[in-house]
């Protein structure tokens, strides 16, 4: 795992601005970290953590599509985890 990113990443997702958004991505870190592989880690950083709360919430409930650089793995990953919590709306 790339330790430099663990503490950083760990911020940005429990702090994003919206309690919703900090609760979900923030508990999705939490329950995933140790199992995510590095470029796991850097989409993470790179193309979900960036994105503004709303269209997280969009990609969530699938009103909006994932970007298309994630890796298949991550989004499997946000995918099967929105389920495991109740999204209904989630694929």
């Amino acid at each position: 795992m790339l330790n430099y990113l663990y503490k950083k990443l760990q911020y940005r997702c429990w702090h994003r601005g919206t309690k919703e958004m900090d609760i979900l991505l923030g508990q999705f870190f939490d329950e995933n970290f140790l199992s995510l592989s590095d470029t796991e880690l850097l989409d993470l950083e790179k193309f979900v953590i960036s994105l503004s709360d709303d269209n997280l919430y969009n990609c969530f409930m699938k009103k909006k599509e994932w970007p298309v650089m994630i890796s298949s793995r991550l989004l499997n990953r946000l995918i099967m985890y929105s389920k495991n919590i109740g999204i209904k709306d989630s694929k």
